[in-house]
């Protein structure tokens, strides 16, 4: 019977459209049988299916976070599911799996089953001078992916990363094996940060420095997440020092002045660009698509800062609606941008005393978004003050994103007291700091086939 959950627990995990595309790519010729993977071509076509690999990021925690906001009457209209998530309900707030839909659980496994393929397989094709870049750059990729998915997963599905109880915090079954017949079973929190760090780094020493696409990553997009990864667990100064390497090899800035065509267009913010280091999109959760951005955030943004134009539009009845992905259109950009490790390495110049470093690349990238002629340089000598306004403009320029929620985990960690609350139908729902919400409820199919540990409540 135990085998049997396991096996059924792989399946939810594992077995979705991306893996039946994955099939179809490997089919042979003529006579419809199943080919083997023998070469590298074969282990690239399956990190090139971006449209499950880099179009599916959660957004999960956009929808938690604090940014943006449902009326009563469209979140009525919401399934159980979407409703629970919105209100940070103890359980059931991601759905089951679906052959037809997947979940976000499922999405994320199914990258990690393709990098764990690829970098099984990849042993059994000899490195040579002829083909070692290209079987380098294969390799890198897999652990980038492998890396990248399970630290979105932390994020959504584990608490905030702490030092001192990390070896008793409950983290993600880490399978590091295509091999179906191993057993997942829940790692703590420091093996997962330690695997997901230990990917990324091994990912830098593989990748190109120019992928020859932003949808593949490079070494830029490494260390990015590199700089992400540790940002979260509040280890600043290697946050700061890997925001330091993407920017060495990536730091292309729009001018919002110049670089955007029409700032009255629909979506002003051309996809692809020159900020982009590493392309990916949200699977938009339903919450996200139809809320609109919460007005104490629209107000904290001058009249002057052309990110009002470029961010967000005005609608009938005076609210306002995101419009400034990174993407072009309405789906959110969640990737890699030079526009995020500038204000990253700002804020991690000045928690360690580096003050006016740390303002000087803030200044720089705020610069850029204002009207030429009315942009006011950041001046202090407070380190708290001048954290305060980086961590403002950090909200801010990077809205949408699905880093927010990261942020609110990592700053209540710090005692900033970042409470969330929502009013539905006559009923306050809050969330205080450091609540065991802030792991979500891990898919109830998933616990019930697995015999893994819920998150607790």
């Amino acid at each position: 019977m135990k085998t049997k959950k396991l096996f059924y627990f792989i399946l939810v995990c594992y077995i979705g459209s991306g893996v039946s595309s994955c099939k179809k790519y490997l089919e042979a010729t003529s006579d419809k049988k199943l080919a083997v993977i023998s070469n590298l071509q074969d282990l690239q076509a399956l990190l090139d299916a971006y449209n499950q690999i880099n179009f599916v990021d959660a957004g999960i925690g956009e929808v938690c976070a604090d940014n943006n906001y449902l009326t009563e009457e469209i979140w009525g209209g919401m399934d159980e599911y979407d409703q629970a998530l919105y209100t940070w309900n103890d359980f059931n707030v991601i759905p089951n799996y679906s052959v037809y839909t997947g979940n976000i659980w499922s999405n994320c496994y199914n990258i990690i089953y393709r990098a764990n393929t690829v970098l099984l397989h990849i042993e059994k094709i000899k490195r040579t001078s002829e083909n070692a870049m290209e079987y380098d750059n294969i390799k890198g990729q897999a652990y980038f992916l492998r890396a990248k998915s399970y630290l979105q997963m932390a994020w959504i599905w584990c608490l905030a990363y702490d030092s001192v109880s990390g070896k008793s915090d409950l983290g993600l079954p880490l399978r590091l094996s295509p091999d179906f017949n191993e057993p997942s079973v829940r790692s703590n929190l420091y093996e997962t940060y330690k695997q997901v760090i230990s990917d990324f780094k091994i990912a830098a020493q593989f990748l190109q420095e120019n992928p020859i696409h932003p949808i593949r990553p490079g070494k830029a997009a490494a260390y990015g997440y590199l700089s992400r990864c540790y940002l979260s667990m509040r280890k600043y100064q290697d946050a700061g020092t890997y925001s330091d390497s993407c920017l060495q090899i990536h730091n292309e800035l729009m001018d919002f002045n110049t670089d955007i065509p029409d700032l009255n267009t629909t979506y002003p913010i051309p996809r692809l660009n020159k900020e982009v280091i590493y392309y990916t999109t949200m699977a938009t959760p339903t919450p996200l698509y139809y809320g609109n951005v919460e007005p104490s955030l629209y107000n904290f943004y001058d009249a002057h800062d052309l990110r009002v134009k470029a961010y967000f539009k005005t609608l009938p009845d005076g609210s306002h609606s995101f419009h400034g992905s990174y993407n072009g259109d309405f789906i959110p950009f969640t990737g890699i941008a030079t526009d995020e490790m500038l204000i990253t390495f700002a804020e991690c110049q000045v928690r360690k005393g580096n003050l006016q470093d740390g303002m000087k690349a803030l200044n720089y990238l705020i610069a850029k978004r204002w009207e030429s002629d009315y942009f006011v340089p950041f001046s202090t000598n407070s380190n708290d003050e001048a954290l305060a306004i980086i961590l403002k403009e950090r909200r801010k320029q990077l809205i949408y994103r699905d880093l927010r929620w990261m942020d609110i985990k990592r700053l209540n960690k710090e005692n900033r007291n970042i409470t969330l609350s929502r009013y539905v139908n006559g009923k306050q729902y809050i969330l205080h700091p450091n609540d065991l919400r802030y792991a979500l409820a891990i898919p109830e199919d998933i616990i019930v086939l697995s015999g893994m540990i819920q998150n607790p409540r």
